[in-house]
């Protein structure tokens, strides 16, 4: 089974959405139970989905299970279009934001942001890859 499943039995629907709405495709800590605050981003994240106090127990049931892991949230169904995703992400990286930072902007996993700022290249709407600039040409544009 995948995460998101996982996180849905656990700590139910609602909970995994509002969590991978907020931090999808993020690299994230779960602390144990007892390092939770109220200002904690968890508490913080289930807060408007719940009634007073059912965010805490929401919470502990996420952070029993996963106590002190780090975890690589799945992205919700609101993820979006990659391309013009792909684009911003770029735009991010040559201003020095940082990876978990785009991931969060973006809806793009840390994974993929990672490998764009890897590649430095976008995908175009017609799925063709842009040359890599650092690469040399194999043949020249002359021969035919």
């Amino acid at each position: 089974m995948g995460l998101f499943t996982d996180l849905v039995e656990i700590i139910g629907e609602e909970a995994t959405l509002a969590l991978c709405a907020a931090r999808g495709g993020q690299v994230v800590y779960i602390p144990a139970p007892e390092n939770l605050t109220d200002t904690h981003w968890i508490i913080q994240t289930l807060k408007p989905t719940y009634n007073a106090g059912q965010e805490w127990d929401v919470a502990a049931l996420l952070t029993e299970r996963w106590r002190c892991e780090v975890l690589t949230l799945p992205l919700g169904p609101e993820a979006g279009s990659r391309n013009g995703l792909q684009r911003q992400e770029l735009d991010l990286a040559s201003q020095g934001v940082s990876a978990n930072s785009i991931a969060r902007l973006t809806g793009l996993t840390i994974r993929t942001v990672r490998r764009i700022k890897r590649r430095g290249q976008v995908v175009t709407p017609s799925r063709r890859k842009q040359p890599d600039p650092r690469q040399g040409r194999l043949f020249d544009e002359d021969v035919e």
